[in-house]
């Protein structure tokens, strides 16, 4: 999904067939570049401006939240909106490790990437 401008909050009810580790470096760190990108805004935006309906979905051990990625600081390389570079908002389906109902406190923590069911 592709947008030019977000003004409200959208939720989004996503469900999962089957996940797999989105932590493709596994440094438990959501990068630009990890999970899977459901939006992109070319234009305004906010961190909240995309929520999962549930606030997160989850699928065997993980728990898979919505990051949000500010111009600047998404990936250009996964841009699908038209134009170049990294000035664009990306909405990125992520996941964690869940350990008896808490993420496990042997993983490093977040980067500071706003997760956006968070304010």
């Amino acid at each position: 999904m592709s947008t030019a401008a977000s003004a409200a909050t959208t939720f989004i009810d996503d469900r999962l067939v089957a996940g797999e580790q989105a932590d493709t470096n596994r440094d438990g760190v959501v990068e630009a570049t990890e999970g899977v990108s459901l939006v992109q805004v070319s234009g305004n935006a906010s961190a909240s401006s995309f929520v999962l309906k549930q606030g997160y979905v989850a699928s065997g051990p993980w728990q898979y939240s919505l990051y949000s990625f500010t111009p600047g600081t998404s990936s250009a390389s996964q841009r699908q909106l038209s134009g170049s570079g990294n000035a664009f908002w990306d909405y990125r389906l992520a996941n964690s490790y869940v350990c008896e109902g808490v993420r496990c406190a042997s993983r490093k923590q977040e980067a500071p990437r706003q997760r956006c069911d968070q304010q």
